[in-house]
């Protein structure tokens, strides 16, 4: 095995394994709405349940940016491997907590305090983990293989939510909605416990591989850290509104989609999870097939080419799905969305890498992925799930990913140009 292909690996291995867990246990808590609801907020409504957890769910997202600030900064200041130790050992602990929290009929009020505590925690670490990853595979490649260490990143943390979407699966079809309620949600949070040592193992010798510190220390004295934050302006609201697009297409349509299913349309939950369980698994080898074309091609117009496509795609496939839940409507809504938002979701962190020098790389690919997280991805199933509540219109997803879509592309359009020289130099850097 020759050095370059050994580097590889090694990132591959420290930025992906990590990952799987740690978005597994991140999401399994939108996916387990109903239980969470009744035991922390003792919910008899469906949707109250999922409301309140939906809730829950989004004010986590509020402490990513927080946390995603602190983790940029110390990744461009001291190094990236302290920083996704210290996010490491900060999303371990809050799944312990959750299952140790005693429920609302117990302890009033301090169980949903307790929980929202939790979250926070982990939200904040969130903030930093997956784009840090990110930010460590684009800086340890080889140039060539940049784009497609970050097509595995994110496709690490789709096999974590396609992990969680099985569980819920698995659950579904072996107990009952009673002995799921009564305590078997908890389940999926026990494995946490054994999985820790291992990821503390799997990073034990992170740092032998973080060599850029300094130099990119060097290059924010020369010319100023705010300076070059301002220069890249541009890039910051292309990245934004990429992510934007990604995120609530990917929270609506994988991690908010069953309970869509079940609560407006009617569809069973376990033919709900299962096909969300099998799309997942379509966009996970959707990711990987498109990171390794992303060895040779840039992707940059494909990324583009399939937001258009995602637009009109939306609308009718949901017009679609209204007027017919039948196993082929879910079926091929599966298959579209899964190979159009897999390739996307393969690009996205590539180009995000290339928009920003490495001396900010860490705070561009930080910022860039997490804001659009907390307005786009955390919070669109708690108002997705409201406004339909509220109007009873069925097409409120769609119009939501739409809407935003559009408004991403027009950003996209007015500076893409302007940005073509620049992405080819980052890419370098």
């Amino acid at each position: 095995m020759n050095a370059e292909t050994l580097k590889l690996s090694k990132v591959i291995q420290i930025t992906t394994v990590s990952n799987v867990f740690e978005w597994y246990e991140y999401i399994i808590f939108a996916y387990l709405y109903a239980s969470i609801g009744q035991y922390f907020f003792s919910s008899s409504d469906p949707i109250s349940a999922a409301i309140e957890t939906f809730g829950v769910f989004a004010l986590s997202y509020l402490a990513r940016p927080f946390g995603s600030m602190f983790f940029g900064w110390l990744s461009d200041s001291a190094s990236i491997s302290k920083a996704a130790r210290i996010s490491m050992m900060m999303m371990a602990i809050p799944p312990i907590i959750i299952v140790l929290i005693p429920s609302y009929a117990s302890i009033g009020i301090a169980a949903p305090i307790a929980l929202v505590a939790a979250r926070l925690v982990q939200g904040f670490a969130a903030g930093g983990e997956l784009p840090v990853t990110a930010t460590f595979a684009y800086n340890h490649t080889e140039t060539k293989f940049k784009r497609f260490a970050c097509a595995l990143v994110n496709c690490s943390s789709l096999i974590g939510v396609l992990l969680s979407s099985l569980t819920i699966t698995l659950m579904n079809t072996f107990l009952t909605q009673e002995q799921i309620i009564a305590g078997a949600w908890k389940y999926p949070f026990y494995l946490s416990i054994p999985l820790i040592l291992f990821l503390f193992w799997l990073r034990k010798d992170l740092f032998l591989l973080d060599s850029t510190a300094t130099k990119d220390s060097e290059g924010r004295k020369e010319t100023g850290y705010l300076a070059q934050i301002y220069q890249h302006r541009h890039a910051f609201l292309v990245g934004f509104s990429v992510i934007a697009s990604l995120q609530i297409s990917f929270y609506l349509m994988f991690i908010w989609f069953p309970s869509y299913l079940n609560l407006f349309l009617g569809v069973p939950k376990l033919t709900a999870s299962a096909f969300n369980t099998i799309s997942l698994f379509i966009m996970v080898i959707t990711v990987i097939l498109t990171g390794l074309a992303l060895i040779r091609f840039e992707g940059k117009k494909l990324l583009f080419h399939f937001l258009y496509i995602e637009v009109v795609a939306v609308i009718g496939a949901f017009y679609w799905l209204i007027h017919d839940q039948s196993y082929v409507t879910l079926a091929c809504i599966s298959v579209v969305f899964s190979i159009l938002i897999g390739v996307i979701d393969a690009i996205a962190l590539g180009f995000l890498g290339g928009l920003f020098k490495s001396s900010i790389r860490g705070i561009g690919m930080n910022m860039t992925f997490t804001l659009p997280a907390v307005f786009f991805g955390g919070f669109s199933p708690l108002i997705a799930t409201w406004l339909i509540d509220q109007t009873g219109v069925l097409m409120v997803p769609a119009s939501m990913i739409a809407v935003v879509l559009m408004l991403s592309l027009c950003v996209i359009v007015k500076f893409e140009r302007e940005l073509d020289n620049h992405l080819e130099l980052q890419y370098q850097d």
